[in-house]
């Protein structure tokens, strides 16, 4: 692999040399290469998105940084709780189309940029990404069981 600024390459070792050094001779560069000939497990770090190559599966894994989830557990408050199976369910889905009682302008910002950092996160986690899209939905105006969905997701979360 080869990561220049924003951009990854998964290719056989010949090949990624090769673009590397036409890449060089136009551009400055600053290269990050896993080398699975090596034989063992080895890491960078993407836009904070970590990319593992696991020699004894002999694949790639690519996973949003684990930061951002702990910032959603904690700006929730839900460290205690246990985890959920499910970030939404059918009943909860309802309830977030339902009236409710208006947040204040503290959990509105809270709401917001937890919602960002979800839909971040959502990229890489397709099992949240319908209750993020959801979320996203209400954010000109989110109301308590809106807020109420975030707080299962980040439950959710702390599962894994």
């Amino acid at each position: 692999m080869v990561h220049g600024d924003d951009f990854l390459v998964l290719a056989p070792k010949k090949v990624m040399d090769t673009i590397e050094a036409k890449m060089r001779n136009k551009y400055k560069i600053e290269a990050q290469h896993i080398n699975p000939e090596e034989g063992v497990d080895q890491q960078i770090v993407m836009l904070n998105r970590v990319i593992t190559w696991r020699a004894d599966l002999k694949l790639v894994e690519y996973e949003a940084d684990y930061r951002h989830v702990e910032k959603v557990i904690t700006a929730m408050g839900v460290n205690d709780k246990r985890a959920l199976k499910v970030p939404i369910t059918h009943d909860e889905l309802k309830g977030v189309a339902q009236d409710s009682e208006e947040l204040g302008e503290n959990e509105k910002k809270r709401y917001r940029s937890v919602t960002a950092r979800l839909n971040y996160l959502a990229a890489d986690r397709a099992d949240i990404a319908f209750s993020i899209k959801t979320a996203s939905q209400k954010t000109q105006s989110p109301n308590g069981e809106d807020y109420k969905l975030l707080t299962r997701v980040a439950q959710y979360l702390t599962g894994g």
